[in-house]
């Protein structure tokens, strides 16, 4: 792990097989972390454990660097795969609820979508929910899906495409949320979730 940890502070910083000059958008979101604090429900994203002195952002970004190297044929796609394989080794071994996710682990894309969704902070049934193909555009297809991803946009934006189970969690704290808000103040019980 030490040794990942250095190729990724490195690279990060300059590394031969790297073009630097291809920075990073130098843009990161955790986009249920941002739903929980606009909308003030809780338990929408996940928290992860990563490796020693290695931020969620670096993590990503090194990842970021090593697609946008390979698409300007710099790298090979089979040095792609290998180093975000190695990333996404040390992150399952962290986090064993990672290892159950179902994909095809010789794909540099779906390796990267894991670790982006890592790094995002979505829960890992949100992570197989996209890795499974569920883009904006195929999941809103689905009207049951829209109608209750409309619902919760109207709480919050949603920045990412959550699993129909995370809409269903999020609804169900909203409405228990109104329920306790609307009860008279003697009748008010309390609600963990809701602190």
């Amino acid at each position: 792990m030490h040794d990942l940890i250095q190729t990724i502070k490195t690279t990060l910083i300059e590394n031969p097989h790297i073009d630097t000059s291809i920075r990073v958008r130098g843009l990161f979101l955790q986009p249920p972390i941002l739903f929980e604090q606009k909308s003030g429900l809780r338990n929408i994203s996940a928290q992860y454990a990563l490796p020693p002195n290695l931020s969620a952002a670096e993590i990503q970004d090194y990842a970021e660097i090593l697609c946008i190297t390979f698409n300007h044929k710099k790298i090979t796609r089979d040095f792609l795969r290998d180093r975000l394989a190695e990333v996404c080794a040390v992150i399952e071994s962290l986090n064993p609820e990672i290892t159950d996710l179902h994909y095809d682990r010789n794909s540099p894309i779906k390796i990267y979508d894991t670790i982006v969704g890592v790094c995002s902070a979505f829960t890992s049934r949100d992570i197989q929910f996209y890795l499974d193909g569920n883009t904006w555009k195929k999941a809103k297809s689905d009207p049951a899906y829209a109608d209750k991803f409309n619902t919760i946009e109207q709480i919050a934006p949603l920045d990412w495409v959550p699993a129909p189970e995370t809409l269903d969690q999020m609804i169900e704290q909203h409405r228990l949320r109104k329920e306790v808000l609307t009860a008279p103040q003697n009748l008010r019980h309390e609600t963990p979730f809701l602190t």
